[in-house]
Order: C-alpha cells, then sequence, then structure tokens
C-alpha cells in the first residue's frame, strides 16, 4: 500500500481516528498506533510527520501517557492536539495545570500569527471545538503564541525552528470550521506529504492482502473437469446471459434457437470443462462429445468464452493443454485453421479482447494429433488384494483412491466414521472394510457420535446379528466407547477436527515416495496420536492403525510420486464466512471478498427476528440482482427472541446478540465445512465501531460495546477479516462506489447490528417488534416521499415501552409511545438531531398513531451526539 505518511501517536481520545479520517479526505495515507509505539517501529514506517492525539489523562499525574521523547528528535515535523499541545508545553519545559475555566464545546479562534504556515487560508475567529479540563499556563522556551480563544490564551504555539506546533482545540471534529484546511496545512505545506491516497488504491492493496490472507495466489487459470449436472447448468445459464447481452439484434427466436442447441449438445457430452481464475470465477467452458463418421469414431471439442475480456488464442490455448492432460497425449502439430473441423472448435465473439462487442461469429479450429492413450497412473496398491478380472471392485478402490484417500478431510462426522471403520479393519484387508462401509453406514446411524454413544446392549445385539458389517463384539464395542471419548474432544476442543489437525499445524504432510516398499507402516506422529488417543480412553487405536487413518483423512499424503492424484504441493485456499447484514458495511464487505477470493466466500445471512419490514426479502433481492453473490439465508428468529425473553439491560441484550450470532455461524460453518476450508470470519468493523467499544491503538474509556466488537465471544473459533476495520462511513460508500455497487445501496441509513433489539426499551417480544416495525417503515416510507431520506444520516423509531393516555374517536386509550429519531452527521462520530419540517413529523405522527394499532403517542428525539449516542441503546 502507499507509504505512510503521516502517523499519529494515539493518547486515548475518543476522536483519534478522525484525525486519519480528515487527513485520507486529502490524499494523505495516514496511520495511528499506540503512543508508546517504539522508536525503531516508528523509524521503520518512516512518516513525513507525527501527530499527538488528545486524551482523558492530565500530564502532570502520576502514570500519565507519555511517548518516546525521541519522536522529537527525529527531524520531522510534530503537531500536538489537546493532550498532545499539553505534553509538548510539558516536556519541553511549560506549566500545565487544571483550569479554573474548563471549555467544552464551541470557541472562537482569534489568530495571533497570520503568517504561519499552519492558518494558512484560514479565517479569524473561525468556530473550534474545545474539550479539555487543564490548559498550558506558561508556554516553554522557544515557543511563541500563534492563536488565543475566549478563556484559552495559549489557543495554538509552535517553535517553528524544530518544526514542533501545537493546538488546544480539536481540529480534526466536524465542529472545528476550518479544522479540516488546519490539518491539511501541516501535513501537506509543513510536512511535505504525498496526497494520492485513494480507494482505489486502497482496494488494490485490500485484495491482494486477503488472497495472501486466504491462501489464494494469482495463477494462470485452467480448465477442470466436472461431471456435476447442476454445475453445468449454472456455467451454461452464465454464458447464455452474456451471449444475450451481447447478440441482442439477434432477436429473441434465434438466440433462443443457439442457446437450445448448445444446451442439448452440452447434455449429450461425455466431458465437461470449466475455466476458472484465481478467485473462482468461470470465464469459459468446453465439452467434448465423441460421434462417428466416415473417417470413424472420434471425439468433438467445443469451447465457448463467458468473459469478454479474454482473447480467443488463450483460452483456446488453455483449453488445448487441458485436454492434452486429460488424455495423457501429445501434440504434435498445432495449427491455426478456420476450415478444419476435425479438432478444436472454439466458438466466441469478435473484439472480446478488450470488452468490445461484434456479432461477428468465428469458427476456430485447431487440428491435434493424439498418440498415447495410457490410462491415469495410480498407486500400487489399488491393485493388490482381489481378482483383477473383478472389474466392480476395481472401480471401488479407484474411486476411493481418486476421491477420498490423501484428501484433507475436517468433517468430525466423517473423521468418526473414518476412525471406526480403521478400527474394524484391525487383522482385515482395507478391500474387505471398503466393500461393507455403506452396510457400516446404515446399521451404525449415519456415524453420528451422538447417537452411537447411547447404544446399549440391544443394540449390540442387534449389531452382532447384522451380516452386512464386521460382527466382533470387542470393536462394535468400542466404537460405542470411542463414540463416547470422541464427543469428549468435541466438547474440548471445540471440535475433533481441530484436536487432530493441531498436530500438523493444520498443513498437510506431503510425502515423496517412488515405490511402496518406502510408505512406512507408522511414524513418530501416528505413535503419539495413538498414545494420547489411548490415554483419553479410546481403543483399537494401535499407531499403524493411526497412520492409516491419518493417510485417509488426508493429514498425511503417501501418494507416489508417479500417481496422477498426489503431489499438488498446493494447500487448498481457505474460505471466508461473512457475516451479511444487507445494510452498506457488510456489502460492501460481501463486495470486496468476492471480488477477491469468488467462490471461496460464503457469505451468510442471517434472519434474527429484529430485522426492518421486509428486510429479509430485500436484502436477498440485493445480493441476488444487483451483486449477483450466491447469499445463504438462516432463519434464526425463534433461537434470538427466545434467548432475549426476560433480558431488559442493553448491555446484555447486546452480549447474547453477538455470542448468537457466532454461534448460529459456527453452525452454518460445519455445514459447509467439509473438509476444513473455512478459517475466517470477515465482519464489517469501523473505526467508529472499535472507537466506541475500546480503542486498540490507545486507552480510550469505553462508552458502549458495538456489536462488531463487544459481543464477541472468547470461545469464538474464527480468525477475523475485518477489511473495513480502519474505514469510516463516507469512506465504506467511497470504497463501494468504486466496486461499482448501485448508489440505492450505498445511501441506506446504518443499521446496528443488534437490530431492533436495542430500538426497543426494557424487554424484546414479538408483539413489541411488530409494532416497531410497522411505525419504522411508515417513518421510512415518508422520508422517501417528502425527499428528506438522503439529507439525514440516519433516521429510524425507538418503542420506548412507556404507555400514556389518549383519545381516539369516543374512546380512552392507553397505549405505546413512539419515538422517531433522525441526525444529520458525517462520520457517525458526532451527529446533531436533524430539523425535520413540522408539516412532515405531523405527516408521520398522523400516519402512525391512525395505521398502527397500540400506539397513541409519537415524540421527536432533539438530542445530538454528543452528550447522547445516536441509538438509545
Amino acid at each position: 500500500m502507499n507509504n505512510v505518511e503521516m502517523l499519529v501517536l494515539d493518547f486515548g481520545s475518543q476522536y483519534t481516528q478522525l484525525i486519519a479520517r480528515r487527513l485520507r479526505e486529502f490524499g494523505v495515507y495516514t496511520e495511528i498506533v499506540p503512543y508508546f509505539e517504539s522508536i525503531d517501529s516508528i523509524k521503520a514506517k518512516n512518516p513525513k510527520g507525527i501527530i499527538l492525539s488528545g486524551g482523558p489523562a492530565s500530564v502532570y499525574e502520576e502514570g500519565a501517557y507519555k511517548p518516546d521523547n525521541k519522536v522529537f528528535e527525529l527531524g520531522i515535523p510534530v503537531l500536538g492536539i489537546c493532550y498532545g499541545m499539553q505534553y509538548i508545553a510539558y516536556h519541553f519545559g511549560g506549566a500545565v495545570v487544571r483550569a479554573k475555566e474548563q471549555e467544552f464545546g464551541k470557541a472562537q479562534l482569534e489568530i495571533l500569527a497570520t503568517d504561519t504556515a499552519l492558518f494558512a487560508n484560514v479565517k479569524n475567529n473561525s468556530v473550534v471545538w474545545m474539550s479539555h479540563a487543564d490548559k498550558v499556563e506558561k508556554i516553554p522556551q522557544g515557543f511563541s503564541e500563534l492563536a488565543k480563544s475566549g478563556n484559552t490564551h495559549y489557543c495554538a504555539i509552535a517553535d517553528t525552528k524544530r518544526q514542533i506546533y501545537a493546538l488546544q482545540f480539536h481540529p480534526e471534529v466536524v465542529h472545528s470550521e476550518c479544522g479540516g484546511e488546519i490539518l491539511k496545512n501541516f501535513a501537506v505545506s509543513i510536512c511535505r506529504a504525498d496526497t494520492s491516497w485513494n480507494m482505489k488504491n486502497f482496494i488494490t492493496y485490500e485484495i491482494d492482502k486477503i488472497r495472501k490472507i486466504t491462501g489464494i495466489l494469482s495463477q494462470t487459470p485452467t480448465f477442470q473437469r466436472t461431471e456435476d449436472r447442476a454445475q453445468q447448468e449454472q456455467i451454461f445459464a452464465l454464458w447464455q446471459e452474456s451471449f444475450t447481452k451481447a447478440h441482442g439484434f439477434m432477436g429473441a427466436k434465434l438466440l433462443e434457437h443457439i442457446a437450445t442447441t448448445l444446451k442439448q449438445r452440452i447434455h449429450n457430452s461425455e466431458h465437461f470443462f470449466a475455466r476458472k481464475d484465481d478467485v473462482g470465477n468461470v470465464s469459459a467452458f468446453g465439452f467434448c462429445v465423441y460421434v462417428e463418421d466416415t473417417s470413424g469414431y472420434r471425439c468433438n471439442f467445443e469451447c465457448y468464452i463467458i468473459d469478454r475480456n479474454l482473447t480467443q488464442k488463450e483460452v483456446t490455448q488453455s483449453f488445448l493443454d487441458t485436454l492434452m492432460q486429460f488424455q495423457n497425449t501429445q501434440s504434435f502439430h498445432t495449427q491455426w485453421d478456420t476450415h478444419d473441423k476435425k479438432g478444436l472448435k472454439v466458438f466466441s465473439e469478435l473484439g472480446f479482447e478488450k470488452g468490445a462487442v461484434c456479432g461477428d461469429m468465428v469458427e476456430l479450429g485447431l487440428d491435434c494429433v493424439a498418440t498415447n492413450t495410457a490410462p491415469l497412473q495410480r498407486c500400487g496398491w489399488i491393485y493388490q488384494g482381489y481378482n483383477a478380472s473383478d472389474k466392480a471392485t476395481q472401480k471401488l478402490y479407484q474411486d476411493y483412491h481418486d476421491f477420498e484417500w490423501g484428501i484433507p478431510q475436517h468433517d468430525d462426522k466423517r473423521l468418526f466414521e473414518q476412525l471406526v471403520l480403521e478400527g474394524m479393519q484391525a487383522g482385515l484387508s482395507w478391500i474387505t472394510i471398503l466393500k461393507k462401509r455403506e452396510a457400516f453406514r446404515a446399521a451404525f446411524d449415519a456415524f453420528d457420535p451422538h447417537i452411537v454413544a447411547t447404544y446399549d446392549e440391544a443394540k449390540i445385539q442387534e449389531l452382532m446379528e447384522n451380516p452386512g458389517i464386521i460382527r466382533n463384539r470387542a470393536k462394535i464395542e468400542s466404537a460405542i466407547n470411542n463414540a463416547k471419548r470422541f464427543l469428549e474432544i468435541e466438547r474440548e476442543f471445540g471440535s475433533f477436527a481441530k484436536f487432530l489437525w493441531d498436530y500438523v499445524d493444520n498443513t498437510p504432510i506431503i510425502n515423496h515416495f517412488e515405490s511402496l516398499e518406502e510408505i512406512p507402516t507408522h511414524t513418530p506422529l501416528s505413535d503419539t496420536i495413538a498414545n494420547d488417543l489411548k490415554k483419553r480412553g479410546f481403543s483399537f487405536v494401535g499407531s499403524t492403525g493411526i497412520y492409516a487413518f491419518m493417510q485417509s483423512v488426508g493429514l498425511v499424503c503417501d501418494h507416489l510420486t508417479s500417481c496422477a492424484f498426489g503431489h499438488t504441493d498446493k494447500a487448498k485456499p481457505h474460505k471466508v464466512l461473512c457475516a451479511v447484514s444487507g445494510g452498506v458495511d457488510s456489502s460492501v464487505v460481501a463486495t470486496l471478498l468476492y471480488r477477491a477470493i469468488g467462490e471461496n466466500l460464503i457469505p451468510i445471512f442471517v434472519d434474527t427476528g429484529l430485522l426492518r419490514k421486509g428486510e429479509r426479502e430485500a436484502v436477498e433481492k440485493m445480493f441476488r440482482e444487483n451483486l449477483r453473490v450466491p447469499l445463504i439465508t438462516i432463519d434464526a428468529s425463534e433461537e434470538f427472541l427466545g434467548l432475549l425473553k426476560g433480558v431488559r439491560d442493553p448491555e446484555s441484550k447486546r452480549k447474547i446478540i453477538g455470542e448468537t450470532f457466532i454461534k448460529v455461524f459456527e453452525r452454518e460453518a460445519r455445514a459447509h465445512n467439509a473438509n476444513g476450508e473455512i478459517k475466517f470470519l470477515a465482519q464489517g468493523t469501523l473505526y467508529p465501531d472499535v472507537i466506541e467499544s475500546v480503542s486498540v491503538k490507545g486507552p480510550s474509556k469505553t462508552i458502549k460495546s458495538h456489536h462488531n466488537v463487544g459481543g464477541l465471544p472468547e470461545w469464538m473459533k474464527f480468525e477475523l477479516i475485518e477489511p473495513l476495520r480502519e474505514l469510516f462511513k463516507d469512506e465504506v460508500r467511497a470504497l463501494g462506489r468504486e466496486l461499482g455497487m448501485p448508489e440505492s445501496m450505498l445511501m441506506r441509513h446504518p443499521f446496528p447490528g443488534p437490530g431492533l433489539a436495542i430500538r426497543i426499551m426494557g424487554e424484546v417480544n414479538q408483539a413489541d417488534l411488530d409494532l416497531l416495525k410497522e411505525a419504522d417503515c411508515i417513518f421510512i416510507e415518508e422520508l422517501h416521499k417528502w425527499n428528506l431520506y438522503d439529507s439525514v444520516w440516519q433516521a429510524f423509531c425507538v418503542l420506548l415501552n412507556v404507555k400514556s393516555v389518549g383519545v381516539m374517536g369516543d374512546n380512552r386509550t392507553y397505549d405505546n409511545t413512539i419515538c422517531v429519531r433522525a441526525v444529520e452527521a458525517l462520520d457517525g462520530m458526532t451527529a446533531t438531531f436533524s430539523h425535520l419540517p413540522h408539516e412532515f413529523l405531523e405527516s408521520v405522527s398522523n400516519r402512525i398513531i391512525n395505521e398502527v394499532e397500540g400506539i397513541n403517542r409519537v415524540v421527536y428525539d432533539i438530542t445530538s451526539k454528543p452528550p447522547g449516542t445516536i441509538e438509545w441503546e
């Protein structure tokens, strides 16, 4: 990413991140580090300037926050803000005392040194924001006074020779009229910082970082064979959409005829290949059809391009290379020939190289000579232990070798199955067990350890009478015992997979043996695992059996070097679960992640029952039609409402919702984690989220726990990916625009993760939720109707659970009160209530009272932030 231009040392101010926010507006890349950052680390970042933030402490108190004083010896400009100014004055010999008249709020800046670069283009008597209880009573030697305010004599000071500047006010907050200009003057004019940082650069950097973290590396895309008909249908639909857009001029009937004909050929094809880029997006597909003509029985290949940015030659050559590998053939002659129809046919649109569209069609042929049709090489053990003429057994062994043996397995149920079957194999051949595996699965309840652990004597007798399995009482009793021990490990480690894969740091051991004789029967690692399992009470887990278990579940890969199914030496990329709410933040995160890792993203939308009216349907439509990101929806509304029953404390509600979110995600992860690919959980955490919990980069005071931070339970098993963690809301929207997201999505008002639960005062129940949803829907509808929606930062209703007397018609009512809240802000750090027209508020009130049964009073919240927060809880 860009070099660090400005470095902010955080002393715990609630406004620290705003400093970086303001500087980034001017294209100055700024980072924030704790005030105690080592001088070596600061030097390594090589900033052009340093800013000391504000903070809640007093510089003259014991234990006051102090940076490494060598920051003043780096030869670069330094700016102190509030506490930062007081520390500079105190450090250089000035005096700092408790102010008799403390300043909190707006003040006027009276500029005394009009020639200083710090105040260039800053008008005199402009409003600045004060927030301090201490003041500089005496400035150090070498410093001069630049400005003052009503109650603060030394509002700004500087030692221009040493390029040290200090401000008592906060230029970073929006209430300081010319604060942004002052920061820009310091960074650009005084520090000579570069101003080229932008969201385009951020996207490039973040995508690269995400790909590295998840293990996805850029590589030349190749075709992969797939026999999954459903996947073939999806890929064909992508091509049809692309083709229709490019050739709409052909007319619906002709387009339909072309698509129908192609679909039929795909259906009749022998093999189907899809070409994906390094993030899993399908860019082309091909298939082969065996035909018989006058020249004999041969195979025709056809390839179709989806991505218009690809060249025909690039795709065709890639497809040809794949076919050569697939058929184990060699190409002696490769020639482009538009008339040769015997080889490879590639249908594509001319002019696709740079995205231009042309209606002409071209048929390209490649003539290739196949010389060797020998079968793929496999490990020799699959041909042992049975009659060579037994093709059914050979196929069974071959499929196990090709699609299971040596492939990393992380699903606990599959691991338990394999552990039991390896125990059953003791003294027998593996092919014997393999032939009986389906019978075992039926007899042992699909190897669900929770069920197997409950087996009693009657079940044991039933199993002993089952001819489809190995009827050995000791082995059956061992399976039951091992199920109980297996569950104990799950409870201790979260999953048996974690317990097992920790032995190899989650990375398979890949051996490179050239012959079967070199493969060991056990290893020191298998000895260790076997002994550990025995200590935990497992039986039939000898070292030899455990090594076979390690081979079968991919903990170790022992495919021979000559085998075509091993030794990729490339770990599969980790997948990422993404929590999607439908709000701006999570939608941008999902879009960015999908751009970075494609199908390795698993975006999950949880319907908590705490969403706005129609939210679920709107989110699903948005992801399907606008983002084209596959979305998984989980209805967990009953679970959330059940856990919130009787809970009135706001912090408890947040914690319960946060923990339940993660529990739901863990459950869903298991369903999508057959081979343990999922390692990360993505969240739309922003700078304000972190600030309002506890600053991660300094000792700021806690206001409330945010749902993306404080709500996370300690036992969470996923590592976090938070690509927006250092961005403010308007930066997130700018990022979304750069990603090509629709404006209607980006301008949606913020919606808290805990949802309507923190907009209902007290206990949450379905009846109150229904009331709040209807009222909130009316408020938002009216904002759109009056063209006011985009003029406010956030708008919503709060159910106060306060009843009041009213009159409706001739009847007396005693019903609920709704509070309407609308605020204006730039970043959510500070906010003022929106001065909405009285006529509008009257219209909202009338509609809510008349249309929502159970509400007879509507009030409007006119509290700003500070002193209040935007949300009520």
